[in-house]
This record gives structure tokens, C-alpha cells and sequence, in this order.
């Protein structure tokens, strides 16, 4: 899901197409603000990290999540989880409802262990599923900590983008 916050790091619902150059917009720096992100930050280095098991067991649960919203924008409803604030690449998992109506609750499946970001957005016209517009309200949850088996709660409240 999402222009507004990286280039090419979306909800990667359809492909993102190459749009070049490495640097935010200033709507996009915006955004970034908003959350408290830095637009222009670097990836972290993780060329020390060891190996991952290729036999080891690997947990899941399933996210449950509330979305709020009591804005006036209409148009379906995009949720993804992603392990980094502000999100990067594809999300692991995603729900779409079609026709929301506020509170709704969706089921992100199967989500491995770690902490996780989940970020919903009405997609407002014109319809852009995997990369929100600047005219999309959007929310990011709290860290949702995944420890293995079972159903772990998250909210979001999405806000109207300023305006």
C-alpha cells in the first residue's frame, strides 16, 4: 500500500512500478511527519545477522483487527501487515472490504513471530489498491508483538490525510 510513504514500498496488492529515484516528494515527507518517520532515513544494516534456520519451526498467529474511521472519504477498505514503521516492500499479509463500514474488523492470516506494523487505508477515488494517493486516509497501529500460536488484537484509527 503505499506512495505516500516510500517509493515503491506499498501495499504490494498489484506490481509497483519503477518510479526511479530514491528520494521522498515533499507530500510524501509530509506523511513521514505525521508519523514520525524520517522520509530520507537509511535502511538499517543488517549484514551482520546470522543465517536463519532453514529447519527450525516457524510460529504463527493471526492478527485481529479493528479499523476505525469516522471521516466522510468512501471507497474500499486495504489492511497489510508489515515489519517495519514506516512500511517497506510488500506486507505479509492484506485484507480488502470492499464496502466498509466502520468499525470493521479483518483477520490478517498466518503472520510469523516478531513485531509487526499494521496499516489500513480507504482507498478513495481514484482507486489505486497497491499505492495510496495523497487524497487516501490512512492509520498505522502500535508494534504488534506476535509470540506464536494463536490470535493477537491491534486497532487502527485512520485519519483524513491534511488537507
Amino acid at each position: 500500500m503505499w506512495r505516500r510513504l516510500l517509493p515503491c514500498a506499498a501495499i504490494a496488492l498489484a506490481a509497483c512500478s519503477a518510479s526511479g529515484g530514491s528520494q521522498a516528494s515533499e507530500a510524501q515527507a509530509d506523511v513521514f511527519t505525521a508519523i514520525g518517520a524520517d522520509a530520507n532515513a537509511a535502511e538499517p544494516d543488517t549484514s551482520g545477522s546470522p543465517e536463519p534456520d532453514p529447519f527450525a519451526e516457524v510460529l504463527t498467529a493471526d492478527v485481529r483487527v479493528v479499523v476505525n474511521y469516522a471521516g466522510a472519504v468512501t471507497g474500499p477498505l486495504q489492511v497489510g501487515a508489515f515489519t517495519t514503521n514506516p512500511p517497506t516492500g510488500a506486507p505479509a499479509a492484506v485484507a480488502r472490504v470492499n464496502e466498509p463500514v466502520f468499525p470493521v474488523e479483518v483477520t490478517l492470516k498466518s503472520l510469523e513471530e516478531g513485531t509487526w506494523y499494521v496499516v489500513a487505508m480507504v482507498d478513495a477515488l481514484p482507486e489505486s489498491p497497491s499505492l495510496p494517493g495523497v487524497e487516501d486516509p490512512l492509520g498505522v497501529s502500535a508494534a504488534v508483538t506476535v509470540l506464536g500460536d494463536g490470535v493477537v488484537d491491534t486497532t487502527v484509527t485512520i485519519q483524513d490525510p491534511a488537507e
